[in-house]
């Protein structure tokens, strides 16, 4: 203050005066031992009680008055949010007395408290209160507070396993958040969160192909913690096609499917021996008579595989054809005699001649209406694609002789 009161004794015997030593002031009334004293000056001010009584030595006693200056307003810097148990503090240099910083809240062990920029170490996880208090003798002291808030790490982030599909939707497997919050985030593909801040959340709309989604946690200040998941969408595979059915006089043939990666022949019924199973174009030999089936399928990875089929009929050489032995006959009529077909199917045909068939799909038919003459019939034995067996028979039909004459009989004389 520059003011104050002086507490001299009262002078029972002589009367008493102030007088101003050092510093400065101003008496109320320099005579009255307890007078109020005014414009006192910072620093020590020195005043003098002074007794006289006449001839006598005065008697006289001082007093200092000492007058301290205001300390400088104290600032203790900006409040602070970290990711650590250490900081350093920023309070204002005292240009006016000195400072001293002091825990109010949480913990904290400084370097130097009285170092307005030291730093502290020891701090806990949440709001840590530091004060900065600068004094200056006898004044108020002025003080202000920081507070640093510790934020702790997250909890380590997991997307969970790669996954491989075949679907446009997911459900994620990302772990909880003990400490901070999760969020999902597209990084490659696409996909639409039912809620991307629920760990276990459904995805939709994945496109085909590698789909990758981010699982972050964070906390306040700290560093986030996250972690990638794929999810590969297989496409459906193409529609397969294993080729037009065939029916071969072999025991080798072509088979001829679409191509397409992944794909492989497997024989469903028959037999077969593929050149290579991998090729969509390749050639199976092995082939056992009748019905020999082959699928070609192609691989769907997640999705179901898809195939086709293609029926391989392979037919038997016929039975080699026997039309019987020529004949010269002197009718009209004969039975032919051509052998029976174990292999395949039979049928007379005419080739020259004349000749009606009863039944021309039976060896031994019997043929009319043959023509005098060379009449040529053909025995064919045919059985699927094989090249068919013929063989001919010739029937000739001798014409009958003319009706005789022997001449008119006669009654001689000789």
């Amino acid at each position: 203050s520059t003011s104050t009161t002086l507490d001299g004794n009262t002078a029972l015997v002589g009367s008493g005066i102030w007088t101003v030593i050092a510093g400065s002031g101003t008496f109320t009334l320099n005579s009255d031992p307890q007078t109020a004293v005014s414009g006192l000056s910072t620093g020590i001010n020195t005043f003098r009680w002074t007794i006289s009584n006449g001839t006598c030595s005065d008697s006289f006693d001082e007093v200092s008055i000492t007058v301290d200056e205001t300390p400088t307003t104290a600032t203790a810097g900006s409040d602070q949010t970290i990711c650590s148990t250490s900081a350093t503090l920023d309070g204002n240099t005292a240009s006016i007395g000195t400072g001293i910083w002091t825990v109010v809240a949480g913990s904290g062990t400084f370097t130097l408290n009285s170092d307005p920029q030291t730093s502290v170490s020891g701090l806990t996880t949440g709001i840590n209160t530091f004060r900065w208090t600068i004094s200056n003798g006898t004044c108020t002291d002025s003080f202000d507070e920081v507070s640093i808030t510790v934020d702790e790490n997250p909890t380590t982030a997991t997307a969970g396993s790669d996954q491989t599909i075949c679907s446009t939707s997911a459900t994620l497997d990302g772990n909880s958040a003990l400490i901070g919050s999760g969020i999902w985030t597209v990084i490659a593909g696409s996909g639409t969160f039912t809620l991307n801040s629920d760990p276990q959340t459904a995805i939709s709309g994945l496109s085909t192909g590698i789909n990758t989604f981010r699982w972050t946690i964070s906390n306040g200040s700290c560093t986030d913690s996250f972690d990638e998941v794929s999810i590969t969408v297989d496409d459906n595979p193409l529609t397969p096609n294993a080729g037009s059915d065939q029916s071969v006089c072999s025991s080798t043939t072509a088979l001829n499917a679409t191509a397409a990666t992944g794909g492989i022949w497997t024989v469903t019924s028959g037999s077969g021996t593929f050149a290579d199973a991998n090729l969509a174009t390749t050639s199976v030999s092995g082939l056992s008579t009748g019905l020999n089936v082959f699928r070609w399928t192609i691989d769907g990875g997640s999705c179901a595989d898809v195939f086709d089929e293609v029926s391989i009929t392979v037919d038997e050489n016929p039975t080699t054809s026997n039309a019987g032995s020529d004949q010269t006959i002197c009718s009209t009529t004969a039975s032919l005699d051509g052998n029976t077909a174990t292999v395949g199917t039979g049928v007379w045909t005419l080739i020259s001649g004349s000749g009606t068939f009863s039944l021309n799909s039976n060896p031994q038919t019997s043929v009319s209406g043959l023509s005098t003459g060379i009449n040529t019939f053909r025995w064919t034995i045919s059985n699927g694609v094989c090249a068919a067996s013929s063989d001919d028979v010739s029937i000739i039909v001798q014409a009958p002789p003319v009706a005789p004459f022997a001449g008119l009989d006669q009654t001689i004389c000789a």
